[in-house]
């Protein structure tokens, strides 16, 4: 289970970082299992590092550790996977939109779905979750988020995948203008209805005052 990040190839090794992103090696045992097929490639840059990772994954077995591992949903149809390459962090209902100065989830704003999904279900040497390692504003708590927030984001392409045939674009964004204009044009009475008839959203519940400053936002807009 544990993270070909751990390997940190991008800083002496940025030739095999990319070899392991092209071909999606996910976890040691996905390098392994690589090396292993294409041994006319050099390996030696990350050979030391390597087995300085095994050498403490066997202690850690020894010890009995138990690997923290968050498993996410997968595509039945594994062409959608290249939807989660273009799409980051950044789309995913994590934070309150009213509070900018939030930084739990601040470090996921930049990384690409794909690579979210793979630090959930990877670890590091030690049997630490990588997500919570990586970034260490999220825990338990944040990971159940995090969670939550994929498991909108992949209905949500299921549904777009419903649209279109199309497998070589962003699916999640299928039709996004088109739908913004029809939302932008019906905002003021949406926007009203909502913060009168939700108790909470999936980023949790709004304030009095962060109600009456969404309502200031909706007055600016529609003026």
């Amino acid at each position: 289970h544990v993270s070909t990040s751990t390997l940190s190839a991008a800083f002496y090794a940025p030739n095999l970082e990319r070899e392991i992103d092209r071909y999606n090696l996910v976890s040691i045992k996905d390098l392994l299992e690589e090396m292993e097929e294409f041994k006319d490639t050099d390996w030696s840059p990350i050979k030391e590092r390597l087995d300085d990772v095994i050498k403490i994954v066997e202690r850690s077995n020894k010890r009995g550790v138990q690997p923290v591992i968050y498993e996410t949903k997968e595509y039945i149809d594994s062409s959608l996977n290249y939807t989660d390459t273009l799409n980051t962090g950044r789309i995913l209902l994590l934070d309150n939109p009213t509070n900018y100065n939030s930084g739990t989830f601040f470090q996921l704003k930049n990384i690409p779905i794909n690579k979210i999904k793979n630090y959930l279900r990877t670890t590091t040497p030690y049997g630490d979750n990588y997500l919570e390692y990586w970034s260490r504003n999220i825990g338990p708590v944040g990971v159940k988020k995090i969670l939550n927030a994929l498991d909108m984001y992949h209905e949500q392409v299921l549904r777009q995948a419903k649209l279109t045939s199309v497998r070589d674009d962003n699916v999640f964004t299928y039709g996004q203008k088109e739908k913004m204009d029809i939302v932008r044009d019906e905002y003021s009475k949406i926007i009203p209805y909502l913060l009168c008839n939700t108790k909470e959203f999936v980023w949790g519940e709004l304030s009095d005052h962060q109600k009456t400053y969404i309502y200031l936002q909706l007055l600016i807009i529609n003026n």
